[in-house]
């Protein structure tokens, strides 16, 4: 079981990029929670970050790779949000109930994202 219960956030690397990224975005928001904790007793919200990992792929050169990486993210983005919400459930209710997952990419990430938004299929929020 996932203990699903901060504010999800999906990175996206860019062109040859790799979801293992994400490691150093993750440990540091860990020690900056724990120190403002420390410091003041309650903290932010706690972050759940995931990574999606094309195996190094060249996207830069294939549209059809990066509408794929597109689509696939959007799909991620769904997925997460139905995890989290049977995590919410399994705590009773408690706690944060995501309606929505932060996207951050890095360099064709970035554009990656950005093309999520205009999927047909993609839910403000």
């Amino acid at each position: 079981d996932l203990d699903l219960d901060g504010i999800p956030i999906l990175y996206i690397p860019g062109n040859a990029g790799s979801g293992r990224q994400v490691r150093s975005m993750g440990a540091q928001s860990a020690q900056d929670f724990d120190t403002l904790q420390a410091k003041t007793g309650n903290g932010p919200q706690r972050i759940t970050f995931f990574a999606v990992d094309f195996a190094e792929e060249l996207t830069a050169m294939s549209g059809s790779a990066f509408a794929a990486q597109i689509r696939f993210v959007n799909h991620c983005v769904q997925e997460i949000l139905r995890l989290s919400q049977q995590a919410w459930a399994k705590r009773g209710k408690r706690g944060l109930l995501p309606r929505s997952v932060v996207l951050i990419g890095h360099s064709m990430g970035g554009l990656v994202a950005t093309g999520v938004l205009a999927l047909p299929s993609y839910a403000t929020g």
